[in-house]
């Protein structure tokens, strides 16, 4: 039986993962071959579509002469505070991971931050 994308099982009830609630089986087609039918519901974009996207937006960033990899500064971190001088001190830096979690970057040396390179 189909189940919609955004529906997780619990117990007797259905948790729709679209309004962050638990709903009522019977009165939403979650269950059902009938789940897109469901005023709620949204697809799940694929992996290989949201790649897509991100290389499309990319190229097309290119051809207007914008940089396509983000700037701190372009992303409106100027606070005083938001940035650090380095990674080991940014609160975006994954010490574990080695990756800038605000560009979604890898780190290959924290006294370089990714987001400081012009």
């Amino acid at each position: 039986m189909p189940q919609c994308p955004q529906a997780e099982r619990r117990d007797a009830a259905v948790y729709c993962r679209v309004l962050g609630r638990t709903v009522n089986p019977l009165a939403f087609p979650c269950m059902t071959a009938r789940y897109e039918r469901c005023r709620y519901y949204k697809p799940v974009e694929a992996p290989a579509a949201a790649e897509e996207k991100a290389a499309e937006l990319a190229r097309a960033a290119r051809a207007e002469g914008v940089a396509a990899e983000p700037t701190a500064e372009g992303l409106g971190l100027t606070a005083e505070g938001a940035r650090a001088e380095n990674c080991s001190e940014c609160v975006f830096y994954g010490t574990l991971s080695k990756l800038c979690f605000l560009l979604n970057k890898p780190v290959y040396d924290p006294l370089e931050p990714p987001c400081r390179r012009k």
